[in-house]
């Protein structure tokens, strides 16, 4: 068995069966949040009590997974600030947070090269240049995470950063980032691109007005970063922070598995519990709502819906559990 990362402590939690079956609501698709629905739901009443037109910029269900790559004008999402410096840039799918420094552009994340364009268009639409991005950091090195880094990296020059413990999985053509096109006919051949910047726990990019700190948050795989900062929202300051890995499918899949993930993943949850975080990101929209705070933002909602501590709280009692569900699953399975 790997040995945990020093910063991570594991720890035995117990919970009460009662708590989760009153405090969570059942989560049957790990793409879905009922943190979000619950945030979204109290949201909406007092979106009714100001009488205010509903509207409707996350049309994720609405979305074939088919018609991705085939039809990727159709995973447009509007690009919009957070807070001060920190915009979302991503789609209706795949999450891309651009942060900007008096020091540099930071992107965090691309998706498949297919929505590069899509990108491209958003942070243009912000006033921005592509080409002055100076860095491009990953959450992890899933292809839905690294994508478009190839071109971005030809576009702008940008230096690479990784996890210093998922380089290797990239490079060596790893069925996860479907180089070889194995796993799902549908799926794009990946771009290979050089990480100039191997990342590890407690790292700090210094962007002069802010500073972006690294946390190895590893499980969803062996090396996923979580990044955090001090934001600005109507001139109070506020802790926000993306956890890089969420997703349960490393229980799931095979190939998506690594010796120890279990481990890793509850050391992982303990660190998460034990920040102060207020506003949180997701590695993907639908895991905080991203799209539906920002319906909320448009109409007149305050303070900020991206102000969600209590969200953020619930988030993570659902994934310990559905956590502790699928290994117990997969620890029977095994004894069969």
């Amino acid at each position: 068995m790997k040995q945990l990362p020093q910063h991570l402590t594991f720890l035995v939690v117990a919970f009460v069966a009662g708590l989760h079956t009153t405090a969570c609501p059942a989560q049957n698709d790990e793409n879905s949040d009922p943190a979000v629905a619950q945030s979204s739901a109290a949201s909406g009443d007092a979106a009714s009590a100001l009488d205010l037109p509903p509207i409707k910029i996350d049309r994720r269900a609405t979305i074939k997974r088919e018609d991705w790559f085939v039809r990727p004008w159709i995973m447009h999402a509007p690009a919009f600030a957070i807070a001060d410096n920190l915009y979302y840039v991503g789609n209706q799918w795949f999450a891309s947070h651009l942060i900007v420094g008096e020091k540099g552009i930071v992107l965090i994340d691309t998706p498949h090269k297919e929505h590069t364009y899509l990108l491209l268009e958003s942070i243009r639409s912000l006033g921005f240049d592509p080409a002055d991005i100076t860095l491009i950091l990953h959450t992890h090195y899933h292809i839905d995470h690294t994508g478009a880094t190839r071109r971005l990296k030809e576009i702008s020059g940008a230096v690479a950063g990784m996890g210093a413990a998922d380089i290797a999985n990239l490079q060596k053509n790893s069925s996860t980032t479907f180089t070889h096109n194995r796993e799902n006919e549908t799926m794009p051949y990946f771009e290979m691109f050089e990480v100039e910047r191997p990342l590890e726990h407690g790292d700090i990019i210094d962007l002069g007005n802010m500073a972006i700190h690294c946390h190895h948050t590893p499980g969803h795989t062996a090396g996923t970063m979580s990044y955090s900062l001090e934001v600005t929202i109507d001139g109070e300051q506020h802790n926000a922070f993306l956890f890089g890995g969420p997703g349960l499918n490393f229980l799931k899949l095979d190939r998506l598995y690594h010796e120890g993930a279990e481990e890793e993943f509850t050391a992982t949850l303990d660190y998460l519990e034990a920040q102060d975080i207020d506003l949180w990101l997701g590695a993907h929209p639908f895991v905080n709502g991203t799209l539906g705070k920002y319906e909320k933002v448009l109409q007149g909602i305050k303070p900020s819906p991206f102000i969600d501590r209590a969200g953020w709280k619930r988030f993570l009692l659902v994934k310990r559990r559905d956590f502790e569900k699928l290994v117990a699953q997969k620890r029977g399975e095994a004894n069969k």
